[in-house]
């Protein structure tokens, strides 16, 4: 993972407020999780478990990317916001999840 321990620390400290409900995930896709590989962009999944969850965040997407890049830096990330149906339903997700890392799960049954 082409990623630091300071980068998804920040990714997670940016998204935390945002998620009322804490049944989601945060995982990394696409070339960033290839260790041989160099640049690209840094590319993000949600997913959450509550669709009703998932409007609020989307409305508040390029919020939460502009925070992102105020702690990392200036740098090219994608935010891809998505339920857990999407993943197993939507040909992109089903694909990207097979070659994801997972950063973070966020529950309301843990701390």
């Amino acid at each position: 993972m082409r990623l630091s321990e300071k980068e998804v620390k920040a990714f997670i400290q940016v998204l935390d407020p945002y998620l009322t409900d804490k049944n989601a995930s945060l995982y990394l896709y696409g070339s960033r999780t290839q260790d041989h590989l160099k640049g690209g962009d840094i590319d993000l999944l949600l997913v959450l478990e509550d669709p009703q969850k998932a409007v609020p965040l989307l409305e508040k997407k390029y919020e939460i990317l502009v925070r992102f890049k105020e702690k990392v830096g200036e740098r090219k990330i994608d935010l891809t916001i998505a339920t857990t149906l999407k993943t197993q339903t939507e040909l992109f997700l089903k694909e990207i999840m097979k070659s994801t890392l997972l950063l973070k799960k966020w529950s309301n049954y843990t701390q």
